[in-house]
Parts: C-alpha cells; structure tokens; sequence
C-alpha cells in the first residue's frame, strides 16, 4: 500500500477486530456466569455498534478507499498527509467512544465529522487529484465493470455522511437530539451498513476480483445489481419504522427488503460465476464467495422479518451477525489477504496455510454464533451460551492471527520506506 493513511487504517481495523469479538465473548461469559459486574460496560452501545461499524468496517473501508480509489482513477490521493490526520482522528472517534460512557455524541459528531472529510477527500482526488499512470492493463470489458463499480462506490460515499448523521442526531443512551426521529434508530444504522459498507464493499470486489481470476463478470449483471443496491437502502431506511404495524408505508418495507435480497443474489451470482470459470482460483476468492453466500442468507431473513409480525427482535441478532461478520468481514479479510497476504513473509505456503485456516475458523466460528442465536430464540439460554462461547472463541483466533500476519506484512512493506527517507 503506498500510502501511509491507508497502512494506519488497516493497522487500527485489524486491531479493532478483536477487540469487537473478544468484548462479545466475556460478554457471553459473564451472561452464562448470570453476573455482568464490570463487565456491563460491554453491553453499552460503544462497544456493540461504534465498535463494529466505525472501529473495524469504517477504517477498513477508509485504508481500501485510499489505496484503491487513486488507482482505478489514474490519479494521485488528493493530500496524503491530510488523509493520515483524518484516519487518526477517525480512530481517535472509536477510542473517546469505548473509553468515555458519556462522549457517545461527542464521539460520534467526531465520526461525523471524519466521515465527511473523507467524502471530501475521495472526490478531491477525482477532480484534481495530481494525474498518475494506471499501473494495471485494461480491456474495454473490464473498463465496462470498473465504470459501473465506480458508480456504485460513489453511492456509497453519498450514503456515509447520511447515515453518520443519523447516528449522531439518535444520541445513544439518551432522548434523541431531533425527536422527531425517535423512531429511526435502526433505519439510520441501515443506511451506514446497507448504503455505505454493502455498496462499498460491492464496488471494491467487482473492482478487484475480476483482475484476481482473470474473468471478466457480464456487465448487465453489474448494471442490475447497481439498479436494485443503490437505491434500495434509503427506501428500507424511510419505511422501516413503519414494520408490523397498520401503516400502509409498512408494505413498501417489503418490496425493499426484497429488492435488497434479490441485489444480494445478483452480487452472490456474480462472485460465484467469476470463481467457478476461473483458471486460477485463488485461496482468498473463498472469502469473497462464501461473503456473497452470507449476504444472500441475511437477505432473505431480513425479508422473513419484514414480512412476519414479531419476527424482528426475535431474528434481528442474527441477522446482524450475518450481514456484519458473515457478509462484510468475510469480504474484508478476502481483500486483506489478497493486497497484503498476511503471513507471506514466511512464504507463499505459509501465506496459502494461512487463508485456509482463516477461512475455516470464521465459518466454524460463525456457524456457532448463529446456533446460539437460534437456541435463544427458542429458550435454551445455557445451550445458547456455551455455543456463543465457543463461536466467539474461534472468531477471536482468526482475529488474533490476521492482526499479527496483516501486522507482520505491513512492516515488511514499510522498512524500505522508512530506510529511505532516514538515508543520507
């Protein structure tokens, strides 16, 4: 990664990462103990939401965004410097909102704040950003997707400021700032996961995977799925609050919901399609495959919840586990391990070795994460525990061994770096 903004982003992601996991693993501990005590401060909303969706997704996405959006643009990053102080600031967000039980506004109107100068800082770098030569051959086929990949990553941008908003107007642990948006909570958390993370996530794969297997996705394909994601989480978003209820704006939620599910099939499609006719499969386009899967799966669970009353608090648990770990960290270690190869150091059997462990142990961890969230909905809360025990366990694991692989690479990569500037 050329940029040091991008390198820091990836450093505090991967090291958020574990944290989210192991503080839902006591959390699960200290519930089968039946005894939070100082525990309890895991249950505030910091550390189940901020953490997650700025601390691992948000950085993520900033260190990919900053890397790849100069290249596939031809054009240098707007600032390098102004965009390592905006990812600082942006970890500073997450650590004022773990550490503080009172900072939540403050916290996040910091998040916001970071947000749009991100925003900013992306569209920078496409008016006038220094021009610099494309270091990858493109056909025209593959310029058609990358077109259409832009188009979608560009919503995703407009959807990050919007959903930040929203987030910081909700005032966690408090009345709401704007009252009128009492019952909004959740439709502005699906603006950041369903418009920022998802169509962010859309576009850096339809970018990515097509130049990793050397296959080329049909390009109408792309332009459905851009059709029906790009739009469909305002909508979601707007008639969310109106789910089980008399209000006829509470039918819009399902033609939404299912327009979402049917973008997902499409993305899922195309991931599929893409590996399943490459001559090179390799080991991390798994990541990417299985978090098309997971998306597909959480789809079609938000439509059950949309659709069957009372079905939402009952399934919301794990159907955020699907979209957020099973869908976005999936696709997110896929690209980690393909543009930084954790464990490569020790070479490319170490790297190889690496991937399928990995991908075994977020499965199995995920897996168990979802079975303890089906034996609390149906009443065994001690069978529940002591499988979210073990599923938290396994994610952990794989947490821990990324963060030091991904560590261990992203030094390798910067020694030259440092070497030079500190050479006479």
């Amino acid at each position: 990664m050329r940029y040091l903004a991008s390198r820091v982003a990836i450093v505090g992601g991967v090291l958020f990462f574990p944290a989210w996991v192991g503080s839902s693993l006591l959390a699960t501990a200290a519930l089968g103990l039946e005894s939070y005590g100082p525990l309890t401060v895991l249950s505030r909303v910091a550390w189940t939401t901020d953490l997650p969706l700025f601390g691992f997704l948000g950085l993520m996405i900033f260190a990919l965004a900053d890397h790849f959006v100069p290249l596939f643009s031809g054009r240098e990053l707007r600032s390098p410097r102004l965009a390592l102080i905006q990812v600082l600031f942006s970890i500073a967000s997450v650590v004022l909102l773990l550490a503080l039980s009172r900072s939540a506004v403050f916290g996040r109107t910091l998040w916001l704040i970071t947000a749009v100068w991100f925003v900013v800082q992306i569209v920078a770098t496409w008016t006038s950003g220094k021009p610099a030569p494309r270091r990858d051959s493109r056909t025209a086929a593959l310029s058609s997707i990358d077109w259409r990949a832009r188009l979608i990553t560009s919503s995703a941008w407009a959807y990050l400021p919007l959903g930040s908003l929203g987030l910081v107007l909700n005032a966690p642990g408090g009345d709401p700032l704007v009252p009128a948006l009492a019952g909004y909570g959740s439709s502005f958390v699906h603006l950041y996961v369903g418009g920022f993370v998802t169509l962010a996530l859309f576009g850096f794969v339809l970018h990515l995977l097509p130049r990793f297997l050397e296959v080329v996705p049909a390009a109408r394909w792309v332009s459905v799925l851009a059709a029906l994601a790009i739009p469909s989480p305002i909508g979601v978003a707007l008639s969310l609050p109106f789910a089980g209820t008399d209000d006829p704006r509470g039918a819009l939620l399902v033609g939404f919901a299912a327009a979402e599910a049917m973008a997902s099939i499409v993305f899922a499609g195309l991931v599929f399609g893409m590996w399943r006719r490459s001559s090179r499969r390799r080991p991390a386009a798994s990541f990417s495959v299985l978090g098309g899967g997971w998306l597909a799966l959480g789809s079609f669970l938000a439509v059950y919840m949309a659709v069957v009353p009372g079905g939402t608090s009952r399934w919301l648990p794990a159907h955020g586990w699907i979209v957020l770990l099973g869908f976005a960290t999936f696709e997110i270690f896929g690209l980690i391990h393909e543009i930084l190869l954790p464990y490569v150091t020790g070479g490319l059997r170490a790297w190889r070795l690496g991937v399928r462990a990995h991908e075994v142990f977020a499965t199995l961890g995920l897996l168990s994460v979802l079975l303890s969230a089906g034996l609390a909905v149906e009443g065994s809360p001690r069978s529940s525990v002591i499988l979210g025990f073990v599923g938290f366990g396994f994610l952990l694991a794989m947490g821990v061994s990324v963060a030091v692989g991904t560590l261990r690479t992203v030094a390798a990569i910067s020694r030259p770096v440092a070497a030079h500037r500190t050479a006479p």
